[in-house]
């Protein structure tokens, strides 16, 4: 079984036609559609043109959240000392962003890339690749996760938020998250990620209300 099925199968049965989507296995080929409710009278044009329009988006989102569980399904989950690795780099990656900040307020203006490197005493092409190293580390940290979104996003389903909005929700929590993990309190980051989504998306589902 891949990744992505593992995740699949801890969703609960289906209610509607996007949970039966996020419980079918990601290589299946055929998704059955839902079919409209019967009327008791024949439909007008206006409305017919409508409910073709409406089905056309709604297999649009259900084709691009396929896509989306296929894709992060192909991504490896982190090893304990991989995520520790990735903490410790993106902690070097905020303390640049501080520097930044700071050096912002003193000339009023986003600094350049060589002032920046300037203030922490470093060559530009060596701070440049510092940058890179610490912000390849947040985008993996949060890459690797982006499944525990899923699995926390269907569990607020029916609220006032689309599925596609309570992943996007969700994935800003758990960017946050990697933002502010401290690797040296000894507790798993998905651990620590899952108040931080549920914070997100509890908060924009009340929002909304």
């Amino acid at each position: 079984m891949t990744q992505a099925n593992e995740l699949l199968a801890t969703i609960a049965q289906p209610q509607s036609d996007l949970e039966v989507l996020i419980e079918d296995d990601v290589n299946r080929d055929d998704l059955v559609d839902a079919q409209p409710d019967e009327e008791n009278s024949k439909p007008g044009k206006g409305r017919s043109n409508r409910r073709r329009t409406q089905s056309k988006k709604k297999h649009y989102t259900e084709d691009s959240i396929r896509l989306y569980l296929q894709e992060i399904g192909r991504i490896r989950l982190l090893r304990a000392d991989e995520e520790i690795e990735l903490a410790r780099k993106i902690a070097d990656l905020l303390e640049l962003e501080r520097v930044r900040e700071r050096l912002s307020e003193q000339l009023e203006r986003e600094p350049g890339d060589r002032e920046w490197a300037t203030e922490v005493d470093m060559e530009l092409p060596a701070f440049r690749y510092r940058l890179h190293v610490g912000r390849r580390a947040k985008e993996k940290m949060v890459q690797s996760n982006l499944r525990l979104v899923v699995s926390i996003a269907k569990k607020y389903m029916n609220r006032g938020l689309s599925f596609q909005d309570l992943i996007q929700e969700g994935s800003l929590g758990l960017i946050r998250a990697a933002e502010k993990f401290d690797h040296e309190k000894g507790y798993k980051f998905s651990t620590y990620a899952t108040w931080w989504i549920r914070q997100a998306i509890t908060r924009a589902i009340a929002d909304q209300s």
